[in-house]
């Protein structure tokens, strides 16, 4: 006895094309919890406890102002309407102004009150505070007393 749904094929195609996609999909999906593990690693490896709160030298305000100029054009250009620019500029501008006459803690504690500050008033993403807080760390965490020195991290794909 034949049941004429158990050979019926129409639709089969259509399934196996969103089967497709879903696979695609989740191959191409990056590994959230390897970035997390690689986050951890890399704020722990940071040492931000108990360094001084000496000035930066001529070379460190300079890779530190160039840090911060890279860090303000990607935000920019990824996560910020046109209507919050005017609200990211002033931030970053007064974390390039301070660069110069505070010490490497107290301007640690403003960059990151900054970016948080950006994240808690709605103009950033929580992804967006964790690719900048790792970038920051990788690249110019030696100026702090972490190790730094790693792979440029922006732009992460997010």
């Amino acid at each position: 006895m034949r049941c004429g749904r158990a050979y019926d094929t129409r639709g089969v195609e259509d399934r196996v094309r969103l089967w497709a996609r879903m696979v695609k999909s989740d191959a191409e999906t990056p590994d959230r919890w390897a970035e997390l593990r690689r986050a951890r690693e890399i704020l722990t490896a940071a040492r931000f406890e108990g360094g001084e709160n000496t000035p930066f030298t001529a070379d460190e305000q300079a890779e530190l102002l160039k840090e911060l100029r890279e860090i303000k054009s990607y935000m920019l250009a990824t996560y910020v309407h046109s209507i919050q620019a005017a609200f990211v500029e002033a931030r970053f501008d007064e974390l390039e102004e301070a660069v110069s006459h505070l010490g490497r803690m107290t301007w640690r504690l403003m960059f990151l009150g900054g970016v948080f500050g950006l994240f808690l008033t709605g103009v950033i993403p929580p992804d967006a505070v964790h690719a900048i807080v790792v970038t920051v760390l990788q690249n110019i965490g030696h100026l702090f007393g972490g190790s730094g020195g790693g792979p440029r991290q922006l732009p992460l794909t997010i």
